[in-house]
């Protein structure tokens, strides 16, 4: 992730203060996206997956292989999107479903299994080493648009305005998914109830499997973003961003998108702003932040900031 500069450190420089707040929500945007995947497979299966940072490394390295092969980047991405789409739903059908009828044990180490093996198939595939990052956006050192004239100015590198622009596309994408299509009436109709859901006809265990598909969406954009935003690509580069990710669902809670959101870009500018307010913590605290964030979401409000308390009857 980008850094920010301190805003003691800058007085009261508006440049410095609007750079260190840019800097927030673009690595919060990046969390949300990969929030979004969590959220999505939670709310149809009840499980958290683990594995979804994971899945998205492998997104954005099978994307390098297919821009290698010689396909333009935005196509390789999309044509990623689909194989992850493909491959996660066969995941779900074949091997999570059968599990999850022996109860949640079974497919929380069935989930952490599937971390593990796909960081080491990212590994034993494409190799330890960093390859060439994914640049689906300008990235030269012109590549920037003036906000603020000043010494110095404030500018917004195309990376960041891409980030958000992508995670608006993503959002606008799944609310006329899910609004406007008979899929998206069956994805929140199983979510409200799968019972009934099932005595109407509709296939449960085959919107199930849609729903780690349609996660496939937002965690491969995660991946291919994080590659630019990071400089990296390699089978290690999503362990922080998973922390990331998952506290920004904790914080915005798990059955809601734009509590991913919310989140994702409220980690983000934790991690950015906190250091620069207070410096003695070190610029590279950003993880504790968000450990810290997560303890204390879980112990006031477990279910998020948008997240609906459970009520069990009896």
């Amino acid at each position: 992730m980008t850094t920010s500069t301190s805003i003691l450190a800058a007085g009261s420089d508006p440049a410095s203060i609007l750079t260190t707040v840019s800097t927030g929500l673009s690595n919060g945007a990046l969390y949300a996206l990969l929030a979004i995947a969590l959220v999505t497979v939670f709310r149809t299966t009840g499980h958290l997956n683990f594995a979804q940072g994971e899945f998205a490394m492998l997104s954005a390295l099978l994307s390098f292989s297919l821009i290698a092969a010689g396909l333009p980047i935005w196509v390789a991405i999309i044509a990623s999107m689909v194989i992850s789409a493909v491959a996660s739903a066969a995941i779900q059908y074949f091997i999570m479903r059968p599990l999850e009828k022996r109860g949640h044990a079974a497919a929380l180490i069935a989930v952490l299994g599937l971390f593990l093996f796909a960081n080491a198939f990212g590994g034993v595939v494409w190799g330890i080493d960093n390859k060439t990052p994914l640049a689906p956006f300008p990235d030269g050192v012109d590549d920037r648009i003036t906000v603020l004239d000043g010494t110095p100015p404030f500018t917004l590198s195309y990376i960041t305005i891409g980030i958000w622009l992508t995670l608006a596309a993503l959002l606008v994408f799944l609310w006329l998914l899910l609004s406007k299509t008979k899929l998206g009436l069956a994805y929140r109709a199983v979510i409200s109830n799968r019972s009934s859901a099932a005595l109407v006809g509709i296939p449960v265990a085959a919107t199930f499997a849609l729903g780690w598909a349609l996660a496939a969406v937002p965690g491969t954009l995660a991946g291919v973003m994080t590659s630019q935003a990071a400089s990296a690509l390699s089978f290690t580069m999503m362990a922080n961003v998973l922390i990331y990710g998952f506290t920004a669902a904790c914080v915005g809670g798990f059955d809601s998108f734009g509590g991913a959101v919310v989140g994702g870009l409220l980690v983000g500018l934790v991690e950015s702003v906190v250091p620069s307010i207070f410096p003695a913590i070190g610029a590279q605290s950003g993880l504790a932040l968000a450990l810290v964030m997560l303890l204390v979401v879980l112990t006031v409000r477990p279910q998020g900031l948008f997240g609906r308390k459970e009520v069990a009857r009896v």
